[in-house]
Formats: structure tokens, sequence, C-alpha cells
């Protein structure tokens, strides 16, 4: 239930360069806050959470695993690293999830025009 209504209204960035890691940081990060009911000073704006790792790691990507380890503990958060099955099993206990991926320079170039021409399109 907390999912539906901490996600509702939360639509999807358009992201510009290599921000994708702050952009699933950042939504984790506050998804994980929506969670702790009556959390001390509150939940940060998404977008403020955003824009401290943007100015923090620039435009040109980071590596994720390093910035969850240096700033889940500065939002008093923390992760595991798991496998498909860990991460399935905390999605259906409704745990946010962030899930990485690589592709070469053809798949990006593949990936980036899929969701050019369908921005809501869900690759199968």
């Amino acid at each position: 239930m907390y999912i539906n209504v901490a996600n509702s209204g939360f639509e999807p960035k358009l992201q510009r360069g290599g921000t994708c890691y702050a952009y699933a940081v950042a939504a984790v990060f506050h998804l994980a806050m929506r969670r702790i009911e009556g959390r001390e000073n509150g939940v940060p704006d998404f977008s403020d959470i955003c824009q401290k790792l943007i100015n923090e790691y620039g435009k040109e990507g980071a590596v994720t695993k390093n910035v969850l380890n240096i700033w889940a503990p500065k939002y008093r958060l923390h992760y595991k690293e798991v496998d498909e099955l860990g991460a399935r099993q905390a999605v259906n206990q409704r745990r946010p999830v962030v899930a990485t991926f690589r592709l070469d320079e053809k798949q990006w170039d593949n990936f980036s025009m899929f969701y050019k021409n369908q921005p809501q399109g869900v690759l199968e």
C-alpha cells in the first residue's frame, strides 16, 4: 500500500547526460525515507537529493555502488547488494531497489532510441 501512495505523482524525470546514478539513488533514498513513520527532520525532496548528488559527482556518470557507500549513511540509510532473487524478494516486501546494468555503445544507442521514441515504453 505505501508504495502506491509514495509513488502517486512520482513521474519519470527527463535526465540529461550521465546522471542516471543520481536519479536512481535519489529515487530509492526518497522512497526508503518515506517508509519511515515520523522520520526525524522529515524526508528530503527527491529533487534536492538528486541535485546534491549531481553537484558532487557531475553529469558524466558515477559508480552507483560508490555513491551508495558514501551517501546512504548521510541519510541514515543502509543498503545491501543482492542477486536477482534478493531484488525480487525486496520488491515483494515493498522495499525500494536500485538495479544497475551495463551496455556497450551500440546497445546504449538502441536503448536511447527506444526511450526517445517511447518515453513510457517497457523493454521486453
